[in-house]
């Protein structure tokens, strides 16, 4: 196997399990599943194509900090071009997740106990 495979099956698994984990906080946030779905699946997919094409090129810095951005770095064998390093990039997305059950977590108390 080439180097760096093991990094990227485990880098992989991690980003679908927080990704299925950013896609249940918003739903927890918003009492409605099929709202934090809808969430998960523009956050994720639409915004950040969107904003690459319409946001100007000084805007790239702070695009690659978004989840599936910073996911690329570790999920991918060779580093993407202009992103996080691996490190950083698990840094990143560990964060999203925390962030997300944080809030999730808050609204969940406040609301429900």
């Amino acid at each position: 196997s080439d180097a760096g495979v093991w990094r990227v099956l485990i880098g992989t698994t991690g980003y679908l399990v927080g990704i299925g984990l950013i896609g249940i906080f918003p739903g927890i946030l918003l009492r409605s599943i099929p709202a934090g779905l809808g969430t998960l699946l523009g956050g994720v997919l639409i915004l950040p194509s969107l904003a690459s094409v319409l946001l100007p090129d000084s805007w790239d810095t702070a695009l690659k900090y978004l989840p599936s951005n910073a996911a690329s770095s570790f999920t991918s064998l060779t580093e993407p071009d202009g992103m996080l390093s691996a490190g950083a990039g698990i840094a990143v997305f560990v964060g999203w997740v925390v962030l997300a059950g944080i809030g999730a977590g808050v609204m969940l108390r406040r609301r429900d106990v």
